[in-house]
């Protein structure tokens, strides 16, 4: 059978291609054939000027061709022809019955800065699900912001091909962003206001995915720690039929959508109910789904099925926002982390694409606020920052000011995409505006408190008293430590009248608390600890 002329399903009318860098374009087409890619721009009059070819390939034993449009720089419309002719000089196109499809167009194409969103679900949370979603929506449009939502598809096999062929780039406009990333939105807009360029979006999370979902199985099985997510999950799929798994995941769906039921009918009848009551009124959301060769949540699975369906799309960078999954096995995650960053650039073919992740806000739940704070988000915040300061173009956004009582989906995707474009503003684009968090720069211990000193910005203001410090007691418990300001960048914690001297001190080290120090730009400080581990390993 004859490989047919295609293109990969990332590509299509209204879509946005990098600027300023070969755009890489990519698909099928039968063995040996000629593939052509020219571009037309269209004129103010709506006539188009003549269409030269820009690059050209051949297709390979296998039927997979790719080739590299010209760089061009921002703006458009323009039309992208790409035509195919066989070895013999056919032309598989218009003239040609036995060869479908026809010769490819693509219109409406634009050229500007384009990103990846991945991560989970607080990346997924969709526009209109955000704090002020419906207004948000309504002000949205804009023709030169365009989003991409690669296909959720946990299994490579006649669905993803169904989804792909629906799948389409979309305008900024309430009739198509409802479900798109909120996240993303708002970093794309505030580039759109910053730059004045087009901007486009690959969207591609899912909620409750692993960071072992989103890398290769070859990467994992190179450390100890992605070996333990593959055994773990082996284990819990072990002599499962697919047919099993069928069973028990309608099963979980049937527990599913009757508590959407529920929380929906209590939410019809107080808008304003917080998920504390939800939870006690409603129970908790069944979690996990079960475990099962095609689920979605299996380590290595969304790699293949959805990122690598939209690489090596060109584009400056990665935005991630990922981490409360893997929670339970915090003291893994930089290394995981890191593991990911490489797989992705290497997937690019670019080792210095940036990644802007989000450092995980705060958050506990009802039942461990009651109990000993167990420091499990805490921990992975600290992950967050050993890989950030161990990968190169790695940059955090700190949300220590963020988050919601016992609600693991904050709302609030406004500042998050903001900070998160400030420091893609800063560090991608290289202007001068305030992007990092006041880090923890020195600790002194005196004969009567410890002084920490921090740097990162030109000034230390508290809102309101100082809060967020802890210290370690004699017995190794921490308490809140009283801090006072002495200088623009430092702080002294003075040993309690009589006590002995604080074994660790620590700054919004919690899962849930107050931490109330912020540069003078308003971006808070960085989480810390003086016991903090020094490094991870591969």
């Amino acid at each position: 059978m004859s490989i047919p002329f295609s293109c990969a399903a990332v590509f299509g009318d209204h879509m946005i291609l990098q600027r300023d860098k070969p755009a890489a374009v990519w698909g099928t087409a039968p063995a040996g054939s000629r593939i052509t890619a020219s571009l037309a721009q269209a004129w103010e009059t709506g006539s188009s000027c003549c269409s030269t070819v820009e690059a050209e390939t051949q297709s390979d034993a296998q039927g997979s061709w790719a080739l590299d449009l010209s760089p061009q720089q921002a703006g458009g419309p323009w039309t992208i022809t790409l035509t195919c002719i066989q070895a013999a000089g056919k032309v598989c196109g218009p003239s040609c019955a036995s060869h479908s499809p026809k010769i490819i167009q693509f219109v409406d194409v634009f050229f500007g800065e384009v990103w990846l969103a991945g991560g989970q679900s607080n990346m997924e949370l969709a526009l209109q699900d955000c704090e002020n979603g419906p207004a948000e929506l309504a002000v949205c449009k804009d023709d030169a912001l365009r989003f991409y939502r690669v296909p959720r598809c946990a299994v490579a096999d006649e669905t993803l091909d169904t989804a792909e062929k629906a799948a389409r780039w979309q305008t900024a406009d309430p009739a198509f962003f409802r479900e798109v990333s909120a996240v993303a939105y708002f970093f794309a807009r505030r580039l759109r206001a910053a730059l004045g360029v087009p901007v486009g979006i690959l969207d591609c999370c899912w909620g409750g995915t692993s960071v072992s979902c989103w890398q290769s199985r070859a990467q994992l099985e190179r450390t100890t720690a992605g070996q333990g997510y593959l055994s773990r999950y082996d284990a819990l799929c072990a002599g499962k039929s697919d047919a099993e798994y069928d069973a028990e995941m309608a099963e979980y769906f049937s527990n599913y959508n009757a508590w959407q039921n529920r929380v929906a009918e209590r939410r019809a009848a107080e808008p304003n109910v917080t998920w504390e009551i939800l939870n006690r009124d409603c129970g908790l959301c069944p979690w996990p789904q079960p475990a099962g060769r095609k689920s979605p949540f299996r380590p290595a699975g969304l790699y293949e099925t959805m990122l690598c369906r939209a690489a090596p799309y060109t584009l400056t960078g990665f935005l991630w926002y990922q981490g409360e999954e893997d929670v339970a096995h915090c003291e893994e995650y930089a290394v995981l982390l890191s593991t990911l960053t490489e797989d992705w650039r290497a997937r690019w073919g670019d080792v210095s694409l940036p990644f802007l992740a989000v450092q995980l806000p705060m958050y506990i739940s009802q039942t461990d606020a009651k109990a000993i704070d167990p420091l499990l988000f805490a921990r992975q915040r600290e992950q967050q920052q050993l890989a950030a300061d161990s990968i190169s173009d790695f940059f955090l956004t700190v949300l220590t000011d963020c988050g919601e009582f016992d609600n693991i989906h904050p709302l609030d995707k406004q500042t998050v995409g903001a900070r998160l474009a400030a420091c893609g503003l800063r560090h991608a684009y290289g202007l001068e505006i305030a992007a990092d968090s006041p880090r923890v720069a020195e600790v002194i211990w005196e004969e009567t408190g410890v002084t920490v000193r921090f740097s990162g910005c030109r000034m230390m203001n508290s809102k309101g008293p100082v809060s967020g410090f802890t210290a370690a007691q004699p017995d190794g418990s921490f308490a809140a430590a009283q801090a006072q300001q002495t200088g623009p960048l430092t702080f002294f914690l003075p040993f309690v009248s009589g006590g002995r001297p604080y074994r660790a001190v620590r700054y919004a080290f919690f899962d849930y608390g107050v931490a109330s120090l912020f540069s003078e730009a308003g971006l808070p400080a960085s989480p810390w600890r003086s016991d903090a581990p020094p490094s991870f390993s591969m």
